[in-house]
């Protein structure tokens, strides 16, 4: 009589106060992840997720009180998985309507690159993550700290876009990453180091840039400007002097590695409009004019160049209007007329992303043979 008023009392204390629900609803598999069940645990109480109860025995001792976490971590993939759970020397059963989602753990190589590489700390910036997908999550933490103690916070759109404030000290910071329905956070290398510069909160001054060269070029050519005092992170645009507005316009060619590619489509003079790392300004750098002027050489184009007497031997390549080719394999086997004298193109690294440009404009070796011009006599002075 006694054994079966024990055996009526367990079963009334199992469906009395036996939880009710989980949070969060979906988690990562194989990972350690804090859950919350929605109910009152009595001392002693343990359970699990599977997908079926039959034969199991729950392991995790259960955090006793009223909506208390307690650390799981599920071995299995699968959805609507259940809850086992035995109260205290009882039987193991399934609560009825408690379920489970477990994904994969997120992997390391769901981000290939980010796009800006670069912000200014406590403004909220909208960043691309290639790769990423709709319903993930990512956080940005400094490059000492690990990320499986981080917890990303915000939502990625179906472009892998999300709008990140990050608020910390200058330095670079890495990317952690949350899977679609996980509950983990991956670091993430791609192909190549996946890093955000992170720039205290400045102002830029009217005098960074000192000197642009050449400064005259011609209109819908593509010319490589060379910016005298530019750092990393540097970014410019050019307005008409006339009719445009430094204050209107936001720079965006990144001029970082002291040199970059620019195409104006109409002749006149400009105004180059200049930010630096962590400014949220666009400021005229009166020491930069450029003048874009229609097609034909003038002899101020020319003056930095006053020889074309190398050892570099044009006619073994293949000539272009300019060296921003495709490839690398491409770059390497081009050269191109600039003021009335051959260059090799070659393939810089030093900028990112690596481009094909001038090897130089002052190395000799560079400059083709005496009225050869590459082939293109007629372009000789």
């Amino acid at each position: 009589m006694l054994r079966r008023a024990l055996c009526v009392f367990q079963i009334f204390h199992l469906a009395s106060s036996a939880p009710t629900g989980v949070e969060p609803a979906s988690v990562s598999a194989s990972v350690p992840v804090e859950i919350k069940l929605k109910g009152t645990v009595n001392a002693g109480d343990k359970a699990d997720f599977f997908a079926d109860c039959a034969g199991k025995m729950p392991a995790t001792v259960l955090t006793q009180g009223t909506d208390a976490i307690t650390v799981f971590t599920v071995k299995n993939t699968g959805k609507d998985l259940k809850l086992c759970y035995t109260a205290a020397g009882g039987d193991v059963q399934a609560l009825a309507g408690v379920t489970l989602t477990a994904v994969d753990p997120t992997a390391a190589t769901k981000v290939e690159s980010i796009t800006p590489k670069t912000v200014t700390a406590g403004v909220p910036t909208k960043i691309t993550l290639t790769g990423a997908v709709a319903g993930s999550k990512a956080i940005f933490v400094p490059k000492a700290n690990g990320c499986k103690s981080a917890k990303p916070n915000v939502d990625l759109d179906d472009k892998g876009a999300g709008t990140f404030n990050v608020d910390g000290a200058q330095g670079q910071y890495k990317l952690c990453y949350q899977a679609p329905g996980g509950s983990d956070s991956a670091e993430q290398v791609g192909s190549q180091i996946i890093s955000l510069m992170v720039f205290k909160a400045t102002s830029t001054k009217p005098d960074v840039v000192t000197a642009i060269s050449p400064s005259i070029i011609t209109v819908n050519v593509p010319t490589m400007l060379t910016f005298s005092g530019a750092a990393a992170g540097d970014k410019a645009i050019f307005v008409n002097a006339a009719t445009g507005d430094c204050a209107k316009v936001t720079p965006e060619k990144d001029v970082g590695a002291g040199h970059a590619m620019f195409t104006v489509p109409s002749t006149g003079t400009y105004t180059l409009c200049y930010k630096v790392p962590g400014a949220s300004d666009s400021v005229a750098q009166p020491a930069a004019t450029l003048t874009v002027k229609a097609p034909g050489v003038t002899k101020e184009m020319v003056n930095l160049w006053q020889s074309k007497n190398g050892e570099l031997d044009c006619m073994a390549l293949a000539q272009v209007a300019f060296c921003a080719v495709s490839s690398k394999a491409e770059c390497d086997t081009t050269f191109m007329i600039k003021s009335g004298i051959g260059y090799k193109c070659a393939w810089d690294e030093k900028v990112w992303p690596p481009a094909c440009a001038l090897k130089s404009m002052t190395d000799s070796s560079a400059i083709c043979k005496t009225g050869s011009c590459g082939g293109a006599p007629s372009q000789c002075w």
